[in-house]
């Protein structure tokens, strides 16, 4: 269990949950998207922390545009059950996957979801660390096509 920070806290502002859906894809490097997102970063970069905090909190993901003839697949903690990312791919192998979004959650004790996500840069493996400890490739997780 990864306990939640006073400024983690300070961001529920009154709610109960506090969902954050990454706003980046974590898509392989040469995916079409890395260079619009390049764009977004470097225009960032620019913005006060306020603005910033804004920017990310804003509940507009970016889409990655390779995701036509792809299923919708979520990956849940074998361990504890809780969904941690989504992506789009041809089939549950997700070889092709596209638009991976981790997804993380927080309430006035703990943190639930993705802590860690590690893409390697040799073989585009994908490495998942979930909030209740388990960590592994994304392959040895719960993938279960979204209808």
């Amino acid at each position: 269990m990864r306990l939640v920070s006073n400024d983690s806290q300070n961001l529920l502002r009154g709610k109960e949950k506090r969902f954050i859906y990454s706003k980046f894809t974590l898509d392989k490097y040469n995916c079409e998207c890395k260079e619009r997102e390049k764009s977004l970063l470097n225009q960032c970069s620019f913005l006060n922390n306020k603005q910033k905090q804004i920017f990310l909190d804003e509940n507009t993901p970016i889409i990655c545009k390779n995701i036509k003839n792809k299923k919708e697949y979520e990956i849940k903690c074998p361990k504890c059950k809780e969904i941690i990312a989504i992506t789009h791919a041809k089939n549950k192998e997700l070889n092709d996957y596209a638009n991976l979004h981790y997804i993380c959650w927080h309430n006035k004790i703990s943190w639930y979801g993705t802590y860690g996500v590690n893409i390697n840069p040799y073989n585009q493996e994908v490495t998942f660390e979930c909030c209740c400890g388990y960590k592994d490739n994304i392959k040895n997780f719960i993938i279960s096509e979204v209808k």
